[in-house]
């Protein structure tokens, strides 16, 4: 069997008027007017069992004297057996601020939808394994680190979920 491969391209521009938001001093910080983003991911299985997935994500903000960017990389490893599933999943990304932040599909356990929002410069690897019983017990655990730091230093901020599913 010949293996898959596909391509995506999404393309998004947000338009918003621009009212600004005081801060505790009552100084008006204006708020970004515009913010586009565009998405390229390409899916590859090379067996049926294995499949890389990468996506580069690209967010632009403008507002009247400023111009910020933010680009997000996602690699994402997926291993498949009879009973166990396999992720291993790294995101790092380079933002300028808040505005430009990214968002990228979190490693979901089964019953969550969540999706990751990135604002600052991190590397953020990811692991989750699934395991599936012949009566249809599941058992599963995830684990993310954020490095808040490109270089990889200083200690990570650590985020795990574990989940035991019986179904009687």
């Amino acid at each position: 069997k010949i293996p898959k491969q596909y391509f995506r391209f999404q393309g998004k521009i947000d338009m918003k008027a621009n009212e600004g938001y005081n801060s505790f001093t009552n100084e008006n910080i204006p708020d970004s007017d515009y913010r586009q983003s565009l998405k390229f991911a390409s899916v590859r299985s090379f067996t049926k069992q294995f499949s890389w997935k990468i996506q580069m994500n690209y967010s632009k903000s403008i507002s009247d004297t400023l111009t910020e960017n933010g680009v997000g990389i996602e690699s994402l490893w997926t291993w498949h057996t009879k009973n166990v599933t396999a992720v291993f999943h790294w995101v790092s990304t380079w933002i300028d601020s808040y505005d430009s932040r990214v968002y990228f599909w979190d490693i979901n356990l089964p019953g969550e939808m969540r999706s990751k929002m990135f604002s600052t410069n991190v590397h953020s690897p990811a692991v989750k394994i699934l395991y599936i019983t012949e009566n249809n017990f599941r058992i599963g655990y995830r684990i993310r680190s954020v490095y808040e730091t490109i270089d990889l230093r200083g200690g990570p901020k650590i985020e795990s979920a574990l989940i035991f599913d019986i179904n009687l």
